[in-house]
């Protein structure tokens, strides 16, 4: 029982040797093989030499993987830096989608295939997203996102030129909200003041002017809290008015309890 153990150990280590010595190693389609410094995977279970598939040490010591269709080669090489070059057909990269991505003299990074839809760099070191030949989307060098506008908009980190639709936005730490008026040092204007201010500059106080939206845009932020604050102020007015309809209340009761003493 020993010695046939033994036997076969032998056997089995022989055969791992021959395998070795040939530099071949199967695979469920053959038998991939070591020829210098190319690793051929061969498409039948017969090894020819000139195998479609291969993985071997290029030129400038990369790393090329080489793929064949007839007389066209398709090659991977990446570089001792980890750069990858595509090419044969040049810049092309097939997709599990069956489509491919291309890369051009001009810098494009075309996605379908066509000329419609690209990925590319412009002016001012600027990236630009484009489909159906139409610019959507660039992100500028200040890392500026533009949608369906092109800039510059250097003091703003977002810039949409069309409609926006969101189920809820939110402003973080804003320092000016309003609630200082219900303090009571604020001083608040009478109604007699609000009035001339209106009167002399057609509208409310600290709320711009239609020019001056017209011409500077709306911050939302400062108007909701202009819009607040405005709201604030005529809850005190109200308050101070029902102050007042009381006061008149109490004094017109008095006068009936003393007329109807006489």
């Amino acid at each position: 029982m020993k010695k046939s153990l033994l036997f076969m150990m032998i056997a089995s280590c022989l055969t791992c040797s021959t395998v070795l010595s040939q530099n071949q190693f199967p695979t469920p389609t053959g038998d991939a093989v070591i020829d210098g410094y190319r690793l051929y995977f061969p498409s039948t279970t017969t090894f020819s030499g000139s195998s479609p598939c291969s993985i071997w040490k290029d030129y400038y010591y990369g790393l090329t993987l080489r793929s064949s269709a007839g007389s066209v080669n398709n090659f991977v090489l990446f570089d001792p830096s980890g750069n990858g070059i595509i090419s044969s057909p040049v810049g092309t990269l097939n997709t599990a989608f069956g489509g491919h991505a291309a890369l051009n003299s001009t810098n494009k990074l075309y996605l379908d295939g066509g000329s419609n839809t690209y990925i590319s760099e412009v002016a001012s070191d600027a990236i630009n997203f484009v489909t159906g030949g139409t610019e959507q989307m660039r992100i500028d060098a200040n890392g500026t996102v533009c949608i369906g506008t092109t800039g510059p908009w250097s003091d703003y980190k977002l810039a949409v030129n069309g409609w926006m639709i969101a189920t809820k936005v939110k402003v973080e730490s804003y320092s000016n909200w309003p609630d200082f008026v219900f303090e009571k040092k604020y001083h608040l204007m009478s109604l007699k003041e609000l009035e001339g201010y209106i009167n002399k500059n057609n509208h409310l106080p600290d709320v711009p002017t239609a020019s001056e939206v017209e011409r500077n845009g709306l911050d939302l932020a400062d108007n909701q809290a202009i819009l607040l604050k405005k709201i604030e102020e005529l809850t005190l007015y109200i308050i101070n008015q029902q102050k007042d309809i009381d006061g008149l209340k109490k004094k017109v009761q008095d006068l009936k309890q003393r007329n109807t003493r006489r």
